[in-house]
């Protein structure tokens, strides 16, 4: 068959053009596909960089404390075992510490000239003290009453019965805050409201201190510290 010339310079465009669009298409498909896997694999790697960087830093925390204690890791682990067993001993002392009270030393009495009113004072200085003085939401309070009998040249202790045991232990946890509080609760004691044994052994404790102070030759004197669990120790003057 014969095909003139003006027939073929016809034809050749559409041919062309059929050609360019199919590649076109095949091009477009293969762009798509090399961004979906460009895409998938930076997600790979940065979750793989995250999880390193992850191990890489509890590594040198873990090496760090190691090295900071400056012990061997046996010794290390000692020393953890003994905080722990310690913190669990305070935890102990805490919850068997007497029913919820505390007690409250140095705080005048009221110049109220009745009970009534001198007890709600005593209540609305507590709570003052807590919210003011220990910088805590004030704890509900089951009873406030001075021990002893009035009178008003003497300034009797005051014994704080909380409704939960928590309570009692937020407050007496919260005690450091008085170093900076105002001179009104500042000057104010606290301490656990302990039956008359663990009172006694305190009082005999403060006497120890005392006759060490007094013998010690080397300018230093003995105190009771410790609210849990009282204790002896030396200190400089």
């Amino acid at each position: 068959m014969y095909v003139c010339n003006a027939c073929v310079l016809a034809c050749v465009p559409i041919n062309l053009c059929k050609a360019n669009k199919g590649l076109s298409d095949k091009i477009s498909e293969i762009s798509k596909q090399l961004k979906e896997i460009k895409i998938a694999t930076q997600s790979q790697v940065a979750a793989c960089a995250k999880e390193i960087k992850s191990h890489r830093d509890d590594a040198k925390k873990t090496w760090a404390d190691v090295t900071k204690m400056n012990i061997e890791s046996s010794e290390a682990i000692l020393a953890v075992q003994k905080e722990v067993k310690s913190n669990t001993n305070i935890g102990q002392i805490k919850l068997n510490a007497k029913d919820h009270g505390i007690i409250v030393f140095m705080r005048p009495e009221s110049k109220e000239d009745n009970a009534i009113g001198r007890k709600k004072d005593d209540k609305e200085f507590i709570e003052k003290f807590m919210e003011k003085g220990l910088k805590i939401r004030p704890q509900t309070i089951e009873s406030v009453i001075r021990l002893g009998r009035f009178d008003k040249e003497k300034t009797r202790p005051i014994k704080v019965t909380f409704c939960s045991k928590l309570s009692q232990i937020t407050v007496l946890d919260n005690l450091s805050a008085l170093r900076n509080a105002e001179p009104e609760f500042k000057v104010v004691a606290v301490t656990i409201d302990r039956d008359e044994d663990e009172r006694k052994s305190i009082s005999k404790m403060v006497k120890e201190a005392k006759q060490k102070t007094d013998a010690s030759t080397n300018n230093k004197k003995w105190v009771v510290r410790g609210m849990y669990n009282p204790y002896l120790v030396e200190v400089n003057l």
